[in-house]
């Protein structure tokens, strides 16, 4: 049997840009420490994947990044909830757009407890994963749930001081969508 020592002088590490490429990191967020360890730039990696994810047709080839991303979450059991909010949101709304309605609903009910259990039910990153999960509820035809979701990321934004009203028209006319597709005509035309 060989030794650790052995096993580590016999094997042939491959460059690190390749290993990146091959699960789907772009070369510009992998930060290189030698020939043997990299950082991911965790900032960069979440602007290219929502870049590539929602600038790609509906192909299942579109949605591999996502897939990939979701993957790598579930096997990295120690992934800040901070960080991995972020990508779930993304790859959720990511999925939403390609169809996958069961895998969108998946990614975004993990997007939303990862952003309540860093940074707590009434904050922004909950309210923005809240948001998106609203979206694909509309999708699959969960108009209560997503009103309720929307209501949330409503009375969060509402609550801030400043407020930011552009994201607050942006949550109106999203649960406007939602009240017109449950036929509540009176309360869309409210949130307008």
């Amino acid at each position: 049997m060989l030794d650790d020592l052995a096993i580590a002088q016999a094997a042939r590490p491959h460059p690190l840009s390749e290993v990146a490429a091959r699960i789907g990191i772009p070369a510009d967020a992998v930060m290189a420490y030698g020939r043997a360890k990299a950082k991911i730039d965790t900032a960069r990696l979440h602007a290219t994947l929502a870049t590539t994810l929602l600038t790609q047709g509906k192909s299942s080839a579109s949605i591999a990044p996502a897939r990939e991303a979701l993957r790598l979450l579930a096997r990295e059991k120690d992934a800040p909830a901070g960080q991995a909010y972020a990508v779930l949101v993304d790859a959720g709304d990511a999925l939403r757009l390609a169809g996958a309605l069961p895998e969108a609903a998946a990614a975004a009910d993990r997007a939303v407890a990862a952003a309540e259990s860093a940074f707590g039910t009434r904050s922004g990153a909950a309210a923005l994963a809240l948001s998106s999960r609203a979206s694909i509820r509309q999708n699959r035809g969960d108009l209560a749930g997503a009103e309720a979701d929307i209501k949330k990321s409503i009375t969060w934004g509402e609550a801030q001081s400043p407020r930011d009203e552009r994201s607050l028209a942006i949550r109106y006319a999203s649960r406007a969508s939602i009240r017109q597709d449950r036929g509540d005509l009176a309360g869309a035309e409210a949130d307008i």
